[in-house]
């Protein structure tokens, strides 16, 4: 696509524009209510990140970050589900 931008002088300025995309990479979860959402002590922060090695899922949260490869998430989210089941059982 052909973009014409006006110059200074009083000329027009043709230059190539490249097709853009919008991805959304990084999410903030925090309390409802919570006044300060970006930077709460709170927060867990969840974002697609890729090192060239391909993409992965960091979890940050306090200060401490687990990465997850796609492939290990569906034995990570079920083992999760178990340890949840366990502690809603046992509490009294």
């Amino acid at each position: 696509m052909t973009t014409r931008a006006p110059m200074s002088g009083g000329g027009i300025l043709l230059f190539e524009t490249m097709k853009m995309k919008t991805r959304q990479t990084k999410w903030t979860v925090y309390p409802e209510g919570d006044e300060n959402k970006l930077y709460s002590e709170h927060a867990t922060y969840i974002e697609i990140v890729d090192e060239s090695g391909g993409e992965f899922v960091e979890v940050t949260q306090s200060g401490k970050t687990v990465q997850i490869n796609p492939e290990e998430w569906p034995e990570i989210w079920n083992t999760i589900g178990i340890a949840i089941k366990q502690i809603i059982e046992n509490e009294d």
